[in-house]
């Protein structure tokens, strides 16, 4: 064991004391990495949003607002939710997800703050406005998937429910019950909504390239031919090449753009032929404007589009009120000093699409 010299533990005390003493009125506040403006907006999460703000903020299309309290349960009627917690986006909302095994007429839905304390109206939403799970499936930067329709069909129903931009991130809850034509009305479902900041993560942002994508494959469909035999489509589009860059800012927006040439298929041909038939590749140059926001209880990419510009023809430009193009399937699966690798969860194909991005 070394002796310990405790002349030199003197001297360095002596030292250390004198340098603290020069710096107090010379030292400069730490460099924020964004890790502290990432905290804050994640904090803000927590707040309670008032009612007013509910009450005036929320629309359901195709529901009819009552003043009053909905009718209680009478009856005893099928009803599964997915979930008793969810996410909702500014200026976007989110969706009730359920299922049912019985005739269902509606669903009443009232709103309440987080502390329990109900809006002063409720939600008559008719069947007819129910959305099923099913339809065209939107890739975020894949073009195999870009355009194909989903053939699956399932029994799971959604209310879409807006949020005008008055509404900021916080949590509330609602109650759900359904009701039958014979006014037969379901047990009383409560959930809590969580509306996420924009931003949240400071490693997510900076610019991004794509590197790569893996298990990209498109819905597999056996098409009769004209000469009697069979021919399996799952490439909708053609990739001639392919540059795509994205940024995601401190603040929480969200800008992209897509510089590719795409084949479309050309479908009666095909079937004439019984082999794929393109037609001629187009040039396309996109970008979009949005937010994103982080979910970092499931490590969960959020991002609203509320406007697109088609830099070879601004006829085609749109601007989307309430983010309908909304991608809320993504995981990020890693986050480095120089990769992201996002996973793209497809609810309809039950599979996943994965994207690489190198740091530009």
């Amino acid at each position: 064991m070394k002796k310990f010299n405790t002349f030199l533990f003197a001297m360095a005390i002596s030292f250390s004391t004198l340098l603290i003493s020069c710096s107090d009125d010379t030292t400069s506040p730490p460099v924020d990495n964004g890790e502290t403006i990432a905290d804050e907006q994640n904090a803000s999460e927590d707040t309670n949003i008032p009612l007013n703000l509910l009450e005036s903020g929320m629309s359901i299309p195709g529901a009819n607002k009552i003043t009053g309290t909905p009718p209680s349960p009478s009856g005893s009627l099928d009803f599964t939710l997915n979930k008793t917690e969810t996410t909702g986006i500014q200026g976007t909302g989110f969706s009730i997800k359920f299922s049912s095994n019985d005739q269902i007429a509606g669903a009443y839905v009232r709103v309440n703050d987080a502390d329990g304390n109900p809006t002063s109206s409720y939600f008559d939403i008719p069947s007819s406005s129910f959305g099923f799970k099913s339809g065209n499936k939107t890739a975020l930067f894949s073009n195999n998937t870009k355009n194909t329709v989903a053939k699956v069909q399932v029994d799971d129903r959604s209310i879409d429910v807006n949020f005008n931009s008055t509404i900021p991130a916080g949590k509330f809850c609602y109650e759900i019950c359904l009701y039958d034509e014979n006014n037969n009305i379901s047990v009383i479902e409560t959930v809590c909504v969580v509306i996420e900041s924009w931003g949240g993560n400071a490693d997510l942002v900076g610019e991004w390239v794509l590197d790569r994508v893996e298990g990209e494959v498109g819905v597999i469909e056996q098409v009769d031919c004209q000469n009697g035999d069979q021919i399996a489509i799952s490439d909708y589009s053609k990739e001639i090449n392919r540059e795509v860059t994205f940024s995601m800012s401190q603040d929480g927006t969200y800008t992209d753009r897509i510089d590719d040439e795409i084949a479309e298929l050309d479908y009666d041909e095909t079937v004439a032929n019984c082999e794929l038939v393109y037609y001629d590749s187009e040039v396309r140059s996109e970008e979009r404007d949005g937010n994103w926001a982080y979910d970092e209880d499931d490590n969960e990419l959020l991002i609203a589009v509320f406007k697109f510009r088609d830099l070879l023809d601004a006829g085609n430009n749109q601007e989307f009120d309430l983010g309908e193009r909304i991608f809320d399937d993504l995981v990020v699966k890693e986050v480095t000093a120089t990769e992201l690798v996002i996973e793209e969860r497809d609810q309809f194909l039950n599979d996943a699409i994965t994207y690489y991005f190198k740091r530009k």
